[in-house]
């Protein structure tokens, strides 16, 4: 199986897991790719990409000042960033992800 058929989205797709651990699939507002803006109204925060090791076709935008802000720990995401993850993150292909101008 080729990283990119892990997810089975496409570049204009994402998923947000909660730490809860409810994942929601959603698909980017205008044009192939999510822009920043949206990517932060996502997480409700500041975007950082997380690597998440042995995914080398996928990235994970966290909250930036989540541990700061006190959001709550999300197991799911941790395990698959294989480190601590906090508040909601959203899974993404790197074709995906572009910064907005």
């Amino acid at each position: 199986m080729k990283h990119t058929d892990l997810f089975g989205l496409l570049d204009h797709q994402a998923f947000g897991i909660m730490p809860d651990g409810r994942v929601l699939k959603f698909a980017c507002e205008h044009g192939p790719h999510f822009s920043f803006k949206e990517l932060q109204r996502a997480i409700d925060g500041f975007v950082t990409l997380m690597p998440m090791p042995g995914i080398s076709d996928y990235v994970m935008v966290v909250d930036e000042d989540g541990l700061p802000r006190g959001l709550a720990d999300n197991p799911v995401a941790s395990a698959l960033a294989q480190q601590r993850v906090v508040g909601v993150a959203v899974v993404m292909t790197k074709a995906g992800f572009r910064k907005a101008k």
